[in-house]
């Protein structure tokens, strides 16, 4: 089993940073990831909405000039033209509301990036000074330990 090195501050800072550190790396890829995610299904939404907004337009365009010729000749607006009129405006507010959607999660998708910068950021200084001195610390104790050898190798001589 893993132990975490509390005995030495140096060393618990220096896995504490790595720890730290590679959140915000997973968190940033992860984010890039959920942002290919979103992208996909807002342009697969966007494609819907176009192609639904376009035949709502040709089917009103088509109902108002039906309704143009009824009234020249007499008639009045039928239940139909009302029902196009209608499903158009419900189009519309839809494709607003996804709008709103796709804004609410991109917003969300900015603070999750933000926050994984944020562990790089505190997790990097933290990661390379503790590794830094837990080196620099092992270096000073290997050459005073190779002083003491030579210091005892001389005297017994």
């Amino acid at each position: 089993m893993l132990k975490i090195p509390t005995d030495n501050l140096v060393k618990f800072v220096a896995i504490s940073g790595l720890i730290i550190f590679s959140f915000g790396l997973y968190g940033l890829y992860y984010s890039f990831e959920l942002n290919r995610e979103i992208n996909i299904a807002e342009n697969q939404r966007i494609l819907y909405w176009q192609k639904m907004d376009e035949m709502s337009r040709i089917d009103f365009d088509r109902a108002l000039e039906a309704a143009k010729k009824r009234e020249i000749i007499g008639y009045n607006l039928n239940k139909k033209n009302t029902i196009n009129k209608t499903r158009y405006y419900e189009i519309m507010h839809e494709t607003e509301t996804d709008k709103i959607e796709f804004s609410y999660r991109r917003n969300k998708l900015l603070i999750f990036i933000t926050s994984s910068i944020f562990l790089i950021l505190i997790g990097l200084p933290l990661f390379v000074f503790g590794f830094r001195k837990w080196y620099l610390k092992d270096i000073a104790l290997l050459s005073s330990n190779n002083n003491k050898n030579i210091i005892d190798n001389t005297d017994s001589e």
